[in-house]
């Protein structure tokens, strides 16, 4: 039987190389040998990611690129319902950049949860790395249908920096971290750090021993690649 704190999923999105994606999906399976894995592709059908899915006991779901602003939230949108079909309390959305270290501790009280950046500013929000849910708010996010409205198409509306809006609406980027963060104020949701994980933008913690979950390994971890 799992313990309380083994009820979790993990979601994550892929468009890298599928060495990079097998390692973290490794480091997972090091730890917790049977949590639920979904594994979408945001538009790249590599034929190695369904095959990493299976062999480490999840499931791969073939997604059309909806990572551009024309398609405004939607991306979060099949982030939530492939979560939501794990039926557990938590679910965790990962890059293929991170690292499970050790066993998880603690679950906070947060709705959403992973590690705070910008803390106090207008830009405050939750590092994308590894980005935390209870089962409850991903619920109501859903029932909600904001990640369907059409607002979201409009880079101005969830951009935090007026600044960035013109370069990019030219580039059509896509900020996953700030649409969120938009999503979660619109729905009255609350969001704190997770001491368990530590989530760094380009490179990760000097000791990531000392958490449960880390980000951002990159390339360089593949030169420790577990055997």
């Amino acid at each position: 039987m799992n313990s309380a704190m083994d009820q979790f999923g993990v979601v994550m999105t892929i468009v890298e190389r599928p060495d990079q994606v097998e390692w973290a999906v490794q480091r997972l399976r090091r730890i917790y040998e049977s949590v639920p894995l979904t594994l979408i592709s945001d538009g790249d059908d590599n034929p190695r990611y369904p095959m990493i899915a299976d062999a480490y006991g999840g499931t791969y779901q073939r997604g059309k690129r909806l990572k551009t602003p024309k398609h405004g939230a939607k991306w979060w949108e099949r982030v939530f319902r492939a979560g939501l079909t794990q039926e557990t309390p938590f679910v965790l959305k990962i890059d293929p950049d991170t690292s499970f270290n050790r066993p998880i501790r603690h679950w906070p009280e947060f709705d959403c949860f992973g590690t705070v950046t910008c803390r106090g500013s207008g830009q405050e929000h939750i590092q994308g790395g590894i980005q935390g849910f209870r089962r409850s708010a991903i619920e109501k996010i859903v029932a909600s249908g904001i990640c369907l409205r059409r607002e979201f198409q409009d880079v101005a509306y969830w951009a935090w920096d007026s600044l960035f809006v013109p370069k990019w609406r030219e580039q059509q980027y896509l900020s996953t971290d700030q649409l969120l963060r938009r999503v979660l104020l619109e729905t009255s949701l609350s969001w704190g750090d997770w001491s368990e994980v530590r989530s760094w933008w380009m490179s990760a913690p000097s000791d990531p021993e000392r958490f449960a979950i880390t980000h951002a390994h990159k390339w360089m971890a593949l030169s420790h690649r577990l055997t």
